[in-house]
């Protein structure tokens, strides 16, 4: 197996060393298996296209793609809706996550946010694109942030993370006229009180849409509002190099 990597993210690998390197699906089936069956410090290689999730990661990990790992969930979203990928650490340490796609499944009424939990010290994102799902396809569908942690220090680099966007009919509840939900567009990243630094990534806020279709006899029946988007970031402090972040 040649492991494809970035040069910054084989410099933190060759920094210290692991207990174990597990395979997926060489070692395991899933990678939730080789999650659960991991030591602490594990490194799992994820060789597979196949999408693994959703996941839930309780103790300090490293997880690779090679070349890419396709991780969260897929299809139409039924209730309850599972957080693609949760954190559910122990209390510290340092969960790393490179060369992945993570996505989860669409148009859900309430969508959860992508990668969510917390429990550990630091999250590292590494050559990675995090992305929200369309919504709104039923006329009643509400994003969510694409990162909401409750982890002290986040660090990105080389990655894309778009926000989640929303999109409802409002028709049904008495029109633009009438009285309108207050659904929001979502930040990016939602950490309060995190420290996020950003190293030659984009990152950019979901948008926000509100329509109105009387008859859905389209086109020429359907009415929008755009208003403005979520934030890139909410955090108690944001150190860039490098890249775009966009509200």
């Amino acid at each position: 197996m040649k492991l494809l990597v970035s040069a910054s993210l084989a410099a933190i690998l060759a920094a210290g060393s692991t207990p174990a390197q597990i395979e997926v699906p060489g070692d395991y089936a899933t990678l939730q298996a080789a999650i659960t069956a991991a030591a602490p410090g594990s490194t799992i290689v994820v060789t597979t296209p196949v999408l693994q999730g959703p996941l839930v990661v309780d103790k300090p990990l490293t997880i690779i793609g090679d070349p890419v790992a396709n991780l969260g969930t897929e299809g139409l979203c039924f209730s309850p809706i599972p957080v693609p990928v949760d954190l559910a650490g122990p209390g510290g340490g340092t969960v790393v996550l490179a060369q992945v796609n993570l996505r989860q499944c669409f148009d859900g009424g309430f969508m959860t946010e992508v990668l969510g939990g917390g429990g550990f010290s630091e999250l590292h994102i590494y050559d990675s694109t995090i992305s929200t799902s369309l919504t709104g396809l039923s006329g009643s569908g509400a994003g969510n942030a694409a990162v909401k942690v409750s982890v002290p220090y986040i660090l990105v680099s080389g990655s894309t993370i778009t926000g989640g966007a929303d999109g409802i009919d409002i028709c049904t509840f008495g029109g633009f006229g009438g009285v309108q939900i207050p659904y929001l567009a979502y930040p990016a990243i939602d950490a309060p009180g995190s420290l996020v630094t950003v190293l030659d990534s984009f990152v950019q806020g979901g948008s926000h849409f509100n329509y109105c279709c009387v008859s859905c006899a389209c086109p020429g029946d359907i009415s929008a509002v755009v208003s403005s988007g979520g934030a890139g970031i909410v955090a108690g402090e944001v150190l860039v190099a490098g890249g775009a972040i966009m509200g």
